[in-house]
């Protein structure tokens, strides 16, 4: 039975090879930190927590579950309203409605926690609650019903919809540390650890709702960063390359599947290009590819060591040139969109287009945003369509090229009016 953890999918995790990286600094601008607990994006969030001023939330009696049984706590439920009054964040009242999710079927935490959530939305919208919101605590027990392996708190709207639910376990530090275990296996004991249980879901409750205000403030403070037409690539000054607080490698740094070789680096020592000026740089990539590789250029303010977005709305597609080698090798481009607002982490949703090697010599590649297609990556990115109003960078790679390999690429622009640069 899987009953220690929970998983958002099967990750493609690529082995990254930066450019020279400046040493780490602190930003100045960084995103608040994250709150503790995995909390699902919900379109109808920042709606919910502005209104929290004048709502009122119905917290329904806390569902406790083992393996084989399934209990309702009031005392549980009356201490989320008592906590959540103190905080002054929320007004709760009790209801007396108990929702029967079943006994706990043996899947993954992420699976519970899904199924729960769409039990709880139906019997809220064919039953409503009453008040503006409903939330309920569930308390996950593992076999022998002593130790606490999860908690997962349910905040719906009066349709039933998901508007702040999320969900806590061992790979949370505020749940590791309060050490949820009954000391025995009575009744008593057990209701000594919900209890416990339920405090630490009501402080991850607050510290998700500090995290979502501050996060509005950050994203009003650092909006994406307008972008004109033609070039903003060039390679004629270099590659830079930084990480921001979060040790994720900005700008310009490779990755590959583990066996694959990549490296990149500007010259001016190519074959030359059409329409290029003299002493014009270009970017060298060499590649011996058994499975796939390539590099990335996240977009980022270098003064600040921030991964700053750029609002590439305002476009039809991407272009830059390339120069071919006809091997027949499949390539790829990437465009790195929007991520879930103020992460800490590469989440980040992939577009992608492909295309073939099938041509000799320079060659301007255009690359229409609508005819790119949402590539799945595991990271646990939003998956809301390519809006470009904040994209976080653009990649290109290729996949089996057969030995190893050199292209090189130039002047890459974002273009509009049907056609590239």
């Amino acid at each position: 039975m899987r009953w220690n953890g929970w998983a958002l999918g099967g990750l493609a995790l690529a082995v990254l090879s930066p450019v020279t990286l400046d040493a780490p600094a602190q930003a100045q601008q960084a995103a608040p930190p994250a709150p503790p607990g995995f909390r699902p994006e919900s379109p109808l969030a920042e709606a919910f927590v502005e209104s929290l001023d004048d709502a009122e939330v119905v917290v329904l009696p806390t569902v406790v579950r083992g393996p084989e049984w399934i209990t309702h706590s009031v005392a549980s439920q009356r201490l989320i309203v008592e906590l959540l009054d103190e905080d002054g964040q929320v007004t709760a009242t009790t209801g007396e409605r108990r929702i029967d999710l079943g006994a706990a079927p043996h899947e993954s935490q992420w699976a519970l926690f899904q199924n729960a959530l769409e039990t709880m939305a139906a019997a809220v919208d064919r039953g409503r609650s009453g008040g503006d919101y409903t939330l309920m605590m569930e308390v996950l027990f593992q076999p022998g019903d002593r130790i606490v392996f999860g908690i997962q708190t349910y905040l719906v709207d009066g349709q039933g919809r998901n508007v702040f639910s999320f969900l806590l376990n061992a790979h949370h530090e505020v749940f590791k540390t309060a050490e949820l275990v009954a000391s025995d296996d009575t009744d008593e004991a057990r209701e000594t650890v919900v209890a416990k249980a339920t405090r630490v879901g009501v402080m991850a409750l607050e510290a998700q709702l500090d995290h979502a205000r501050a996060c509005t403030a950050w994203m009003a403070a650092n909006p994406a960063q307008p972008m004109g037409p033609g070039v903003f690539e060039g390679f004629e000054s270099g590659l830079p390359a930084v990480r921001d607080a979060s040790g994720i490698p900005l700008g310009f740094s490779t990755f590959t599947d583990g066996p694959s070789k990549v490296s990149i680096d500007t010259t001016s020592a190519h074959p030359p290009r059409p329409g290029e000026a003299a002493g014009n740089v270009t970017l060298r990539v060499d590649l011996d590819v058994t499975g796939w590789a390539g590099f990335v250029d996240l977009t980022h303010d270098m003064s600040t060591r921030t991964w700053r977005p750029q609002d590439w709305s305002g476009f039809e597609g991407l272009s830059f040139w390339m120069f071919g080698r006809n091997t027949g090798t499949r390539m790829f481009v990437d465009v790195l969109d929007n991520r879930a607002p103020c992460s800490a982490v590469d989440d980040a949703e992939r577009y992608v287009y492909e295309f073939s090697d099938d041509f000799s010599g320079w060659k301007q590649i255009s690359i229409p945003f609508r005819d790119m297609v949402r590539k799945e990556i595991g990271n646990g990115a939003p998956d809301d369509g390519l809006g470009l109003a904040r994209v976080h960078g653009w990649a290109f790679g290729a996949q089996s090229t057969g030995g190893p390999r050199t292209w090189y690429l130039d002047d890459v622009a974002l273009w509009t009016g049907g056609g590239g640069q």
